[in-house]
């Protein structure tokens, strides 16, 4: 079985691959291509993509992305060969922790693998009764002064050293700073609008702002806080996804994130 990288000229031949709800991939394999830290994967079949993927790489941990195999390729064993061909990439650097987001159809493959189940995320839709936030106090919109502040605080919260990812989705980016102490972040750019907070306080003000824009949220089963905010507002609940693991045990806390970044990266 045949192994290339995936190129710009592919993102053509995506459409025949998408699975139903998932949207068009273009924009997620553009992502690979434009991010050093991204290696995605195609299988050829002829002039047809017959499975493709990605890996995503941080300093000691990675994820595995849009593993997906062409409707008329499938019962084959390609996606459970593209994903050992990824994790085979990552495992040749210093990675001691692979993750994923499964979905129903591929979550018996990846324990077949070996991935082990972290946490569960729970999707919401927005309620028609949902209102615009008034002024929140403590949030302030992302300044240079606070970069490194959210770097470290993201990496003592995701148990990832996502830098290079953060630094190139900063721009309209918000802070919740109280008492000169930075408590919480909001990304709008990055994926769906991730918001990592270390208290409820924080959490939940970014949650509401991000609220007044977005339609759709994605929070860990563990973050009861952000639940019951959600479910209180008039947010409807629509469907579980499932985080997992191989290697080490990530030391990750599923409380202080208020909204998922996406499929490809939890």
């Amino acid at each position: 079985m045949l192994f290339e990288p995936f190129l710009p000229a592919d993102l053509a031949l995506l459409k025949p691959l998408e699975p139903e709800g998932w949207g068009n991939l273009e924009p997620r394999f553009a992502f690979f291509l434009d991010h050093d830290f991204c290696s995605p994967w195609k299988i050829r079949a002829g002039d047809q993509l017959a499975a493709v993927g990605a890996a995503i790489l941080f300093k000691g941990s990675a994820w595995l992305a849009c593993i997906i195999t062409h409707p008329g390729f499938r019962h084959r064993g390609l996606g459970k060969e593209m994903t050992v061909h990824l994790a085979g990439q990552v495992k040749r650097h210093a990675v001691h922790s692979i993750q994923l987001i499964a979905t129903d159809m591929g979550f018996p493959l990846y324990r077949q693998l070996g991935f082990e189940l972290l946490e569960e995320y729970l999707h919401f839709a927005k309620g028609a009764d949902m209102v615009a936030p008034g002024e929140l106090l403590g949030l302030h919109p992302l300044e240079d002064k606070h970069l490194e502040g959210v770097l470290n605080l993201d990496r003592k919260l995701s148990g990832e050293d996502r830098r290079t990812l953060l630094w190139s989705h900063r721009e309209d980016a918000f802070v919740y700073n109280w008492e000169d102490k930075l408590r919480g972040f909001y990304f709008p750019r990055l994926g769906e609008g991730l918001i990592v907070a270390e208290d409820a306080e924080a959490g939940l003000a970014l949650l509401q702002h991000r609220a007044a824009g977005r339609d759709h949220a994605a929070v860990p089963l563990s973050n009861t806080a952000a639940l019951s905010w959600l479910r209180s507002h008039g947010w409807k609940e629509l469907r579980t996804s499932r985080r997992m693991y191989l290697g080490n045990k990530p030391d990750w806390l599923p409380t202080s994130m208020y909204n998922r970044i996406n499929g490809q990266l939890g």
